[in-house]
């Protein structure tokens, strides 16, 4: 049931992603359908990682950054933001991803705006606009980076999880090698 419902909000995030880049609905709906059966997507669900049902963020976290840059709304921002911090909570690796991302495609989406935002009368109240929703989604980035830096160094690392896990561990819950 979790797997399915991973699938669905993976499915309706990079639907919602989609659509606000194209307005497409045709290319909304392939979008999602190519990355709801992405082998690599697969692998994190069907392979018991717990992690695989938070891949959905991903692109989730991407919606909200285009939804607050096109209007300006701080909530967009506000939502990217928790999206962005539930994603580094969940699975430190996607937020990593996230952020290599965010550093090409945040100046990639932004420039054109505010080239667009500078040949209007009313720039100053869309700029404003604009520093708000990125304000609110940068509260939620710095709350994830300090999630993977102290808080997990702190409290993590000094449990019995913090260790790592023996070679007997790994292979309670992996296939043996000839099986495969």
């Amino acid at each position: 049931m979790i797997i399915l419902l991973a699938l669905m909000l993976g499915g309706a995030a990079m639907y919602l992603w989609v659509k606000e880049l194209t307005g497409s609905v045709v290319a909304a709906l392939a979008a999602a359908l190519v990355f709801d059966f992405v082998p690599a997507r697969l692998v994190e669900l069907y392979g018991g990682h717990p992690a695989g049902i938070a891949f959905f963020l991903f692109p989730l976290a991407c919606y909200f950054f285009d939804r607050a840059v096109r209007t300006g709304s701080w909530r967009m921002g506000l939502l990217g933001g928790i999206t962005s911090f539930s994603l580094s909570v969940q699975y430190g690796y996607f937020f990593y991803y996230l952020l290599m991302f965010f550093l090409l495609y945040v100046p990639w989406r932004l420039v054109p705006k505010m080239i667009e935002i500078n040949s209007k009368e009313r720039g100053a109240e869309e700029y404003k606009n604009l520093a708000v929703a990125a304000g609110c989604y940068i509260v939620g980035i710095a709350g994830g980076i300090w999630w993977m830096l102290d808080f997990k160094k702190r409290f993590v690392s000094s449990t019995g999880f913090g260790g790592g896990r023996s070679m007997d561990e790994v292979s309670l819950f992996s296939p043996p090698l000839d099986a495969l």
